[in-house]
């Protein structure tokens, strides 16, 4: 597919805020700080410190609901939000590997209609706007992505079993960490389907990469049907990200 001149489809601005909080992440790695939140789950200086730097650059534009920021009603009721999750795979983060990310979405009366996801330890970041199509971001031009190739590949978290009959379909299983980082492996043909099964997960883990994957010729439902939907910040319904030639209905079943 052709590329295509970005600077003027996608917010050139906004691109080098992200970039910039890339940077500021990886300053932070060499002095990491590592706390518990009250729901258990870890959470790095730098986690704060890139929601503090995006969210004060954004909050002018519109409200700002990210992961290190109190939840409100002014931004729940707000017909356009943007939902930020500063660094999704604080693990991977945490150890310098690869696979951490920055997700950024907007969101309009609920639905993302804009997503920004950025790997700053590889330099990568990816734009996706709803009925646009699903692109690389590369200086100011646009790839586009998608549709995959088929790789019949299953992708798991680490520690993650999945049901025998659903591992057994696919010749592959790799693991990886990070939820967006598992969905865009989907997007970008590096494996075919990647369920989370009963496991709680924020909106802004979902907003972004979900859009992407959609917009790159994917599958995203949840297993009791419906596609991505803001009913509520945290949530534990079970979800898949698939190839566009997987039977969902069929995997479906295989997790009930």
């Amino acid at each position: 597919m052709a590329k295509t001149e970005g600077h003027n489809l996608i917010n050139v601005e906004l691109k080098n805020w992200l970039e910039q909080a890339g940077s500021l992440a990886l300053e932070l790695q060499a002095n990491l700080k590592v706390s518990k939140k009250p729901d258990e789950t870890a959470v790095t200086n730098a986690d704060i410190a890139v929601s503090d730097f995006l969210t004060g650059k954004l909050s002018s534009t519109a409200p700002v609901l990210s992961e290190e920021s109190k939840v409100t009603k002014e931004i729940l009721s707000a017909q356009q939000f943007w939902v930020l999750d500063p660094i999704d795979g604080t693990v991977s983060y945490s150890k310098k590997q690869y696979g951490w990310s920055i997700l950024l979405a907007k969101c309009e009366l609920g639905q993302p209609v804009e997503a920004w996801i950025y790997f700053p330890s590889e330099a990568r970041m990816y734009w996706a706007k709803k009925d646009s199509g699903a692109f690389r971001v590369d200086q100011n031009i646009l790839q586009p992505c998608g549709p995959a190739s088929k790789t019949n590949t299953l992708i798991l978290s680490p520690g993650t079993e999945a049901p025998e009959p659903m591992v057994d379909h696919f010749s592959e299983t790799i693991f990886e960490y990070g939820g967006a980082n598992k969905i865009m492996k989907v997007a970008l043909g590096e494996a075919d389907f990647y369920p989370s099964i009963l496991k709680k997960y924020g909106v802004w883990d979902l907003c972004a990469p979900s859009l992407f994957l959609v917009e790159a010729g994917g599958q995203f439902r949840y297993q009791d049907k419906g596609s991505f939907e803001f009913s509520s910040p945290i949530s534990d319904r079970t979800f898949f990200c698939a190839h566009s030639s997987i039977d969902l209905e069929e995997m479906s079943k295989m997790v009930e």
